[in-house]
């Protein structure tokens, strides 16, 4: 393979272009040979790259060559959407027409991207059986131009007899067969049905399309990819039909083909399969085990190959299931190792898939990374990992909270001084999402609050007032969920408390939550930091924190309030003026005159101006609108208002923060609404600005879960500084608390929907 790629860049770089070999079909087997061997963020640039050469010389024929590989790429990283969307671009190119080998497989790729994507339903698997039929009566058409006297092989283009050949056998092996033979296009297929015909419950119908593609395959040859998926695929039916056995024998047959290649992600599916099957059928605790150190191992490999943050995002979402699994496996172990050394090697492969994706961001090394502590610890020795990472991220005196959702249980950790216990509540994952669902809703939150109320893209569902009798009773399940009975009684009376959120759980305010039949709040109690996962907690926190009022100049403070509003587009294409926020300009000047600094606010508030200082802020505090987009494909525009210049449109957005900021403040305010909301992933957690803020640099955000009052958001950031900075100076955390205990005292501010948005996240 690299003396391959090594010709192949040598022909770029010495070939006339557009020359015989093309460009498009270079940069096309290139990325073809980066993704067989497991480098997937080489193969997409790669693929991209061909696409625009192809566009280039109008090449319909390479254009659905190049789009058929980027999909099928796309989609073995789990960006199902995109790949769908390159499929179905295809069909409309006017080679379609002639090429019915091309036409079949792309209905194949669309056929099994609606397959496989997340929640496909049974309209789906409908809609795949008809493009896997299109599929076989293309490859007919394919089969009955071979054998026309006048057509000895698929006409494929008018370019010369050479490139077409070769085109002919890239192609070929780009879909994963060995030939232009219309009959490996057909194995799929049969391959294909088989899958959807399994989902639907049809294992006999499923069992004989997966024989016959077997069949095929043994008559003409492929790749050991191709049979190794479909010995899973029956591995999978004989295991649904009771027959636990031959299931073994095919995984384990797909497997031992798999171990032939380097394909790392294929590899580790097929550990994935062997650990499920021996915990759930076998029940051989160690054997599952070894077999999720492998996958683990593996999916890491083609994860650290990724270049784009947003590839590592899909990439990381798939293998939600695997370190669940994994750490469920730990836990079942915990009479044979006993109850400590079970729950924190739990805790260590929980770990192991928590916000990675963040980690690249933050550019570990062997120096700075908290992870490195963990390599002098045997490899084995899982307990030992998560043992050492508590040390490493949690200070002597604080106590944690960690939460693992899985499917039908939630893994709750409780660690503090040195000791660690768990508990598994029986709580499906879709029951806990409609209950954090019903309790916001039941808040009245995400309603008028700084400016959140006139964008139409809003990240969560817009809501009534809210019923006070029906958010405790919601409130108060939650807590007993949450925070279960045996654990209540292992909290400490006070100190300060870390919550280590999983998916749908990030959009908690863990403050409002109760302790005890008397009302206590989790936030009266404690003094609350969040994290996205122990690993990015030790990093955050052994960043600089020094600034304290009078300690470090006072230049070093960026304070910004109520700037001159931007208008922002709605995806109507509407130009929408946000409104002014005379609560947030009175705020951000009493801060300012507080720490004994200038601040910064109409047209001089600018988003070039902020941009600039921001850098260099050891505290930066915006008091403005803010907006956060749910979507992966808009996470990366959710952004806070700043005034507008000829530089800048006034919208800082995610995206700019994480392409053109680096920082080093001990704690960014985002004193606007939702800059604690995003694109929420069960893996790595938020996606929005808090992310972007600790990626960059920064210590901790304070950051919001809803549209904040104006009001009581002003009242809550006084008090805040005012207990963070006094004379006897407290941790932020602290500081929030007692800010938080001053509003809730305020009359008309009682509820948590006027004091609980606000959450400290990263290093405290």
């Amino acid at each position: 393979f690299d003396g391959a790629l090594s010709a192949y860049r040598g022909a770029l770089e010495t070939g006339e272009r557009h020359s015989i070999p093309p460009e498009w079909s270079t940069f096309n087997q290139m990325g073809f040979l980066e993704s067989t061997i497991g480098r997937p963020g080489e193969a997409l640039q790669l693929y991209r790259n061909a696409l625009e050469r192809a566009d280039e010389v109008a090449y319909d024929r390479g254009k659905a060559i190049v789009l058929n590989n980027l999909g099928t790429l796309q989609r073995t990283l789990g960006q199902f959407d995109e790949a769908l969307a390159q499929f179905e671009s295809i069909l409309d190119l006017p080679v379609m027409e002639s090429d019915p080998l091309l036409r079949a497989v792309t209905h194949n790729n669309i056929g099994l991207t609606l397959v496989i994507r997340p929640k496909a339903t049974e309209t789906d698997r409908i809609d795949a059986l008809e493009h896997y039929r299109r599929a076989l009566n293309a490859q007919k058409e394919a089969s009955n131009k071979l054998t026309a006297p006048d057509n000895t092989r698929i006409t494929r283009g008018r370019a010369g007899g050479t490139l077409d050949r070769s085109i002919g056998r890239q192609f070929a092996a780009a879909i994963g067969v060995s030939s232009d033979n219309p009959m490996t296009a057909r194995m799929i297929t049969l391959h294909n049905i088989g899958d959807v015909f399994r989902r639907m419950g049809k294992s006999d119908s499923a069992r004989v399309n997966l024989e016959l593609a077997l069949t095929i395959f043994d008559e003409i040859g492929g790749d050991a990819r191709s049979k190794s998926a479909t010995l899973t695929i029956l591995g999978h039916v004989e295991l649904s039909s009771n027959r636990p056995d031959l299931s073994e024998i095919r995984y384990r047959e797909a497997l031992s083909l798999l171990m032939e290649t380097e394909d790392a992600g294929a590899i580790a599916t097929a550990h994935q399969n062997l650990a499920e099957f021996f915990y759930s059928v076998r029940g051989d605790v160690r054997r599952t085990l070894a077999h999720y150190d492998s996958a683990a191992t593996a999916r890491a490999l083609v994860r650290n190959s990724l270049r784009e943050d947003l590839d590592r995002l899909s990439f990381s979402e798939q293998d939600v299931g695997l370190y669940a699994g994994w750490a469920l496996a730990w836990l079942s172990l915990q009479s044979e190792t006993g109850r400590d050394e079970a729950a924190f090697a739990a805790l260590a492969a929980s770990e192991k898939g928590r916000a990675r994706a963040l980690l690249d961001l933050m550019h570990l090394n062997a120096e700075d990374d908290p992870s490195s502590i963990l390599s002098a610890v045997p490899s084995g020795s899982m307990s030992a990992q998560g043992r050492a990472l508590t040390e490493a991220a949690m200070a002597p005196s604080t106590t944690a909270l960690s939460y693992l959702v899985t499917p039908d249980t939630l893994i709750v950790w409780l660690i503090a001084d040195g000791g660690i216990h768990t508990s598994r509540v029986p709580v499906r994952q879709d029951s806990l999402a409609v209950g954090v669902s019903r309790l916001r809703a039941s808040m009245g939150v995400d309603q008028a609050g700084r400016g959140a109320e006139m964008l139409e893209e809003r990240g969560v569902v817009s809501v009534g007032a809210g019923d006070a009798a029906s958010f405790e009773d919601l409130r108060d399940d939650l807590s007993s969920i949450l925070i279960p009975n045996e654990m209540r009684e292992l909290l400490p009376e006070s100190g300060d408390l870390l919550i280590v959120p999983h998916s749908v759980l990030n959009l908690i305010p863990f403050a409002a939550l109760t302790l005890d039949e008397r009302g206590i709040l989790l936030g009266e109690r404690f003094a609350i930091l969040y994290a996205p996962s122990l690993t990015t907690l030790a990093l955050a926190s052994s960043r600089p924190t020094d600034f304290r009022a009078g300690i470090v100049d006072h230049r070093d403070a960026l304070i910004v309030g109520n700037p001159t509003m931007p208008e922002v587009a709605l995806s109507s294409g509407v130009e929408v003026q946000l409104g002014p926020l005379p609560g947030a300009e009175r705020e951000a000047k009493w801060v300012a005159e507080h720490i004994g600094t200038e601040w910064l606010s109409g047209s001089e508030a600018t988003e070039s101006t902020v941009r600039r200082r921001l850098s260099g802020a050891k505290l930066a505090h915006l008091a403005t609108h803010g907006f956060a987009f749910s979507s992966q494909a808009r996470a990366r525009d959710s952004f806070v208002a700043l005034a507008s210049d000829t530089g800048n449109d006034g919208l800082l957005t995610v995206g700019e923060v994480l392409d053109s900021l680096e920082l080093s403040a001990e704690l960014i305010v985002l004193s606007a609404c939702q800059t604690g909301l995003g694109d929420l992933k069960q893996a790595e957690g938020t996606v929005g600005l808090q992310r972007a803020l600790l990626a960059k640099g920064a210590r901790t955000a304070l950051v919001s879960l809803w549209s904040v009052s104006d009001e009581a958001t002003e009242l809550l950031m006084k008090r805040f500084y005012e207990h963070w900075l006094a004379s006897e100076p407290t941790g932020a955390a602290e500081a929030l608390k007692a800010a938080q205990g001053d509003v809730r005292l305020t009359p008309g501010f009682e509820h948590p929907k006027f004091w609980a948005a606000f959450q400290l996240v990263g290093g405290g």
